[in-house]
């Protein structure tokens, strides 16, 4: 079992040092524990993220729990960079620069909202939605393009806190979608099936299971993940994910080396 995709209090809004996180992991009997703290940059508002200074501090400190806990549990360091058409050469760099063993890209901000955060609501919920979601497919397609990332975080995180469309909106959106992962097929992105959603308003993880199955019937490989801010969160709801990932259709998932991608066959019971 794995989790890739846990944050340490760099981020500015995660609590537990790293290592209360590879202890949760090891208690949960977790295989793999992977760090994926968020870098943004700006013009994206960066009060949420690590800098630039810190990425080296930050390597080090997870790679010193990689050494410590070897034989125990196989503990990855990476980076969930926020992607915008203007950071792209500095994250390109960043990307090509350091050693690491998986990048995850996410969109938080479409059109200078957060659509992440709930205090962020009232400053986009009541404009028309179609607009938004078009924008967020327009910058996920972007950043899958620019060959940055080695896995989609929350790949349908729009749907947070969104209000619902309508049958011909929804329809719409499932069409640009479509488009999004036949991009994300062609490229051989993996995407994380991430417990955090199943803790909010719409009770299922990212992507929600019809658009896992979407994922599943273009090939697209997946992963799991909590995206957890705290120990108590590290490997949460893995169970339910492998449930949704096998009724979905696969029969393996991912995990990475030096950010190569592997397949991991899934046993009769569920487990890698």
């Amino acid at each position: 079992m794995l989790d890739y995709h846990v944050h340490t209090p760099l981020c500015k809004h995660a609590t537990g040092t790293p290592a209360a996180m590879v202890r949760a992991a090891v208690a949960k009997g977790l295989q793999e524990v992977a760090f994926l703290d968020h870098l943004t940059l700006p013009p994206l508002p960066t009060d949420h993220s690590m800098t630039l200074k810190d990425i080296p501090f930050y390597l080090n400190t997870i790679r010193e729990l990689t050494h410590a806990w070897e034989g125990r549990i196989r503990v990855l360091a990476g980076l969930e960079i926020d992607f915008h058409p203007d950071c792209l050469p500095t994250l390109r760099t960043v990307c090509n620069s350091f050693d690491l063993d998986i990048v995850g890209g996410s969109v938080h901000f479409v059109n200078g909202h957060n659509i992440a955060s709930r205090s962020g609501i009232k400053t986009w919920a009541a404009l028309p939605p179609l607009p938004l979601y078009h924008a967020y497919i327009d910058t996920m397609e972007a950043l899958v393009d620019a060959d940055l990332c080695d896995m989609l975080c929350h790949l349908d995180l729009m749907d947070k806190f969104a209000p619902l469309l309508s049958h011909e909106q929804r329809q719409e959106i499932d069409s640009r979608m479509n488009n999004l992962l036949s991009l994300v097929a062609r490229k051989q992105t993996v995407v994380e099936v991430n417990g955090s959603g199943m803790d909010q308003p719409k009770g299922h993880p990212y992507p929600s299971p019809s658009l896992l199955a979407a994922c599943h019937e273009k090939g697209i490989p997946v992963t799991l993940s909590s995206d957890a801010h705290n120990p108590f969160s590290v490997g949460r709801h893995n169970q339910a994910l492998l449930g949704y990932i096998r009724q979905a259709g696969y029969k393996a998932i991912t995990k990475f080396y030096g950010r190569k991608p592997h397949s991991m066959i899934l046993t009769e019971g569920g487990q890698p």
